[in-house]
């Protein structure tokens, strides 16, 4: 992979291509992301929708942007828990993510990090580009521009209790309470 490094000191901008990682001080999220036409559905979403999530745009905070292709493609609800499902409490490098994130969502649905070869996932969807930014109270946080939404697994129910904790094995023993599409554990035990 190739690496360079470009710095200007107006806008105290450093851009290390290859790993897409662009730290550009005093330029909040959102201002960041209005920048970019390719990620405007997702910036419309935070604008307009009121929530929660409006309290940590101005926050320490790590927003994982889909693009409007990836927008486009998903047929779920797109409201705030949505939103904040593509969230997390506090900004976080890349070095500093380990294997798991935990969403500002309620239940806190985990986003699984991984890295294969020189690309960055969270969940299936791959980081195209990353910023180190700024909130207009001078407080860190980082966007990752990502190519696909985060789905997050929640119940069908939409009791709040619900949301808490859900494990692995609650997806095997009861798989219909759960939003997953059109899978089961039977369809795919009737497919072996």
């Amino acid at each position: 992979s190739m690496v360079g490094v470009v710095l200007n000191s107006g806008i105290g901008l450093i851009l290390i291509m290859g790993l897409g990682l662009q730290f550009t001080a005093a330029e909040s999220i959102l201002e960041m992301l209005g920048r970019r036409t390719q990620y405007s559905k997702f910036t419309d979403l935070l604008k307009t929708k009121e929530g929660l999530h409006t309290a940590y745009l101005d926050n320490y905070v790590t927003v994982f942007a889909p693009s409007n292709d990836a927008m486009d493609m998903f047929q779920g609800i797109k409201d705030e828990n949505f939103i904040l499902n593509h969230m997390v409490s506090s900004a976080i490098a890349t070095a500093e993510m380990g294997e798991r994130l935990t969403s500002l969502m309620p239940g806190h649905p985990p986003i699984w990090v991984r890295m294969i070869t020189s690309n960055l996932y969270v969940n299936q969807a791959r980081v195209v580009f990353t910023f180190a930014l700024e909130s207009s109270s001078g407080k860190k946080q980082f966007l990752y521009l990502i190519d696909s939404v985060l789905e997050p697994l929640v119940p069908t129910d939409d009791k709040i209790e619900d949301f808490v904790d859900i494990k692995a094995g609650d997806l095997l023993t009861n798989s219909g309470s759960y939003k997953i599409g059109d899978f089961s554990t039977k369809k795919f035990a009737e497919r072996l």
